[in-house]
């Protein structure tokens, strides 16, 4: 009920005092940022900061869900900036359907609902975070409104599938992805889904590191033959109830699995790189990393 700019000032301050208070995630996420930028110094300036902008991200990316319900095509731009749609227009014009990939960076469901807004519904493959019990069930309860609130914006439904799914499952959720794309439609799903939660992947470099990916990304794309194109949403740091959602230029796919994921994940890192604060899993990081092969230091 507050004005918007005094409840984003008020949410940035609930995710410092986050950053303070949870001491183990605050730990995973220095340590990952320490490997990623090489210093062993957890008192750095830049990876304090680096760190206490993820925690204000999630909040940001917690609170956002509120406002889903008054956004609409007529006042999008009001809160979103967008860049790069002649790549997805001239990717659509090629009169097939596309596959669009995101990641856990910035507000990624704030990002999905602003391109259906905008007039490029999407089909997005999601967790059914509310019929996993791998959550708690606060978030469960919450994660339930949340995809509610967001298909009514949107005006479609998700595709849903399961982390706990079984083979029959999951290939249902493929199948209609391949099927809506087959319909000429755009079909979206983040890139950096933590391997251990599916059952394909593949080595990558990743941030420094040999990590492993899921693969159905890349697998989709070849099956269906369709252009696959990046979209990010980078939140404005100075004012944050504005964001940019940048559309890249389409990955150029040469039809092997390792080669086009590993250019995928490229485009990812490259924008983590440029704003590590919006990466929503750093205290993840390590569910990516490939033990069994070591660190590759690029």
């Amino acid at each position: 009920m507050l004005p918007r700019k005094w409840a984003y000032r008020l949410v940035r301050r609930q995710g410092s005092h986050f950053y303070h208070c949870q001491a183990i995630h605050r730990a995973s996420v220095i340590q990952s940022l320490q490997q990623v930028f090489d210093t062993n110094s957890p008192e750095s300036r830049e990876l304090t900061a680096i760190a206490r902008g993820t925690f204000e991200s999630l909040a940001f990316d917690d609170f956002e869900a509120y406002y889903f319900n008054s956004w609409n095509p007529a006042n999008i731009d009001r809160y979103f900036k967008f860049e790069g749609l002649e790549h997805l227009e001239r990717a659509m014009s090629q009169d097939r359907g596309v596959l669009l990939f995101t990641a856990h960076l910035g507000s990624p469901c704030s990002a999905v609902v602003a391109m259906s807004l905008k007039g490029y519904p999407l089909y997005h493959l999601v967790n059914d975070s509310p019929a996993n019990t791998y959550f708690p069930a606060a978030f469960r309860s919450y994660a339930r409104l949340k995809i509610k609130w967001m298909e009514r914006s949107m005006g479609r439904r998700f595709i849903l599938f399961r982390l706990d799914a079984n083979s029959a499952d999951s290939a249902s959720a493929a199948m209609q992805a391949y099927r809506m794309l087959s319909e000429k439609q755009l079909v979206s799903m983040a890139i950096d889904v933590p391997p251990l939660w599916v059952g394909n992947k593949a080595q990558t470099t990743f941030l420094g590191r040999r990590c492993l990916f899921p693969t159905g990304l890349v697998q989709l794309a070849h099956l269906a033959n369709v252009p696959v194109v990046p979209y990010f949403s980078i939140r404005d740091s100075a004012e944050p109830m504005h964001q940019t959602l940048v559309i890249q230029e389409p990955i150029s796919m040469q039809g092997n699995l390792t080669r086009d994921l590993q250019s995928c994940v490229e485009r990812l890192q490259q924008v983590i790189r440029d704003h590590p604060d919006q990466w929503l899993l750093w205290d993840s990081f390590e569910m990516f990393r490939d033990m069994e092969s070591g660190s590759a230091n690029h």
